[in-house]
């Protein structure tokens, strides 16, 4: 399933940069490239098309091989015939989209809901099935799993967020992994996905270039009691700022416009301007 996404971006960036050429010609400042073909050589369309196929190809040969309609799922092992089946791989099938919408319900149905798949255990991975859940809209459940599964680590007195965490598990035993004592990392970077989670999804914040603005701003407000956070947008030092105590959201954003949507009512975020929006929850 990677390896059909890998193909498939390559595809992607590759189209991207032919048109990239057509509108600004590219010149090359290092004199360690006195000659370089032109992107609009059809080569290079060539081997665009010849990664597509490759993807479209892989992926369909994984629907038939892996796809088990009686289960709901895809399985893990196709010669094996066990018909063993993880969380993990059906979170892959979602998130490169090798899973079309039918699939996509059996598999929320079958494995995300299903208690007796076997849990996840890192919080690497965890963002995976986070972002697959909130992707379908599912952020009640995300945000249960951010509390009581980081918030697990906290509870623990965890000051940064583990490399692995099984609730199940007490004393000097759970900063062991894969059998090496003490063989836990407990300042992983992997697992800090809630930053990007809550940013994403709660706070709302979604760059929409295409749509004639730097961002679109939707948060969540029915999840938080207060809110006070700074986040990044654009590649040039941008960013905009939300403070709520729960009746009023101001919204201030530096060196990138945006729109601000609640409701289904949206207001234009001017940079260097306070938004102001009152707000029931």
């Amino acid at each position: 399933m990677l390896l059909s996404a890998a193909w498939k971006t390559m595809a992607e960036l590759t189209e991207y940069l032919i048109q990239e050429q057509k509108e600004r010609p590219f010149v090359s400042a290092s004199s360690m490239y006195p000659v370089r073909r032109e992107l609009s050589d059809p080569e290079y369309a060539a081997v665009a098309a010849a990664w597509k196929r490759k993807s479209t190809e892989l992926a369909e040969k994984i629907d038939q091989y892996f796809w088990s309609e009686d289960a709901g799922a895809y399985i893990d092992s196709f010669i094996s015939g066990r018909c063993h089946i993880s969380r993990q791989t059906n979170i892959l099938a979602l998130r490169t989209g090798i899973a079309d919408d039918r699939q996509k319900k059996l598999i929320f149905a079958n494995v995300l809901k299903n208690d007796s798949v076997p849990a996840i255990k890192t919080p690497y991975f965890q963002f995976y099935a986070l972002d697959a859940l909130a992707g379908l809209g599912e952020l009640d459940s995300v945000m249960h799993t951010l509390k009581d599964y980081w918030g697990g680590m906290l509870d623990r007195g965890a000051v940064t967020f583990w490399e692995e965490f099984d609730p199940e598990i007490t004393g000097t035993a759970q900063y062991d992994m894969y059998g090496d004592r003490f063989g836990k990392s407990l300042c992983h970077a992997w697992a800090a996905s809630p930053v990007y989670l809550i940013a994403r999804y709660f706070v709302g914040l979604r760059f929409a270039e295409a749509e004639g603005t730097g961002f679109i701003l939707e948060p969540q407000l029915r999840y938080f009691g207060s809110l006070e956070c700074t986040l990044p947008v654009g590649m040039k030092g941008g960013s905009v700022s939300l403070h709520t105590d729960g009746r009023r959201l101001t919204v201030c954003s530096e060196g990138v416009s945006g729109i601000l949507r609640i409701g289904g009512e949206e207001k234009m975020i001017i940079p260097g301007q306070k938004t102001v929006w009152n707000f029931c929850v």
